[in-house]
């Protein structure tokens, strides 16, 4: 499993805003849910992929506010489950995020469950 990096470079290609509003609509319909594993949008990242299967894993910080990041791995994921979308975004953010900004996101959510 890899954890993909653009760079800095912004994700707001066409694909990559309607992968955006499809998460929005996804969480919407599973309010329970805090974390999504999907196959990534054709043209959502920027960058080559490592690996042959790469999946978009977004966590929901509060409604309307997710964070993105992408994994890549050899073999087709075959579990979507809660816990196995959160292991995946956990891993990526190990990886791609800095402790502070990892814990504002937590932050958060703690704040949005307060407000829901």
């Amino acid at each position: 499993m890899f954890c993909l990096r653009e760079n800095g470079q912004q994700r707001n290609s066409v694909e990559s805003v309607r992968a955006s509003a499809t998460d929005s609509l996804w969480f919407e319909a599973h309010p329970k849910r805090s974390y999504l594993l999907r196959p990534v949008v054709p043209g959502e990242i920027l960058v080559p992929a490592p690996a042959p299967y790469v999946y978009a894993a977004v966590r929901q910080i509060m409604p309307g506010a997710r964070a993105r990041l992408f994994v890549a791995h050899d073999k087709p994921v075959t579990d979507w489950s809660e816990q196995h979308a959160a292991d995946q975004w956990h891993f990526a953010a190990s990886l791609a995020l800095s402790p502070e900004h990892r814990k504002f996101l937590d932050d958060g959510e703690r704040q949005g469950r307060r407000l829901s």
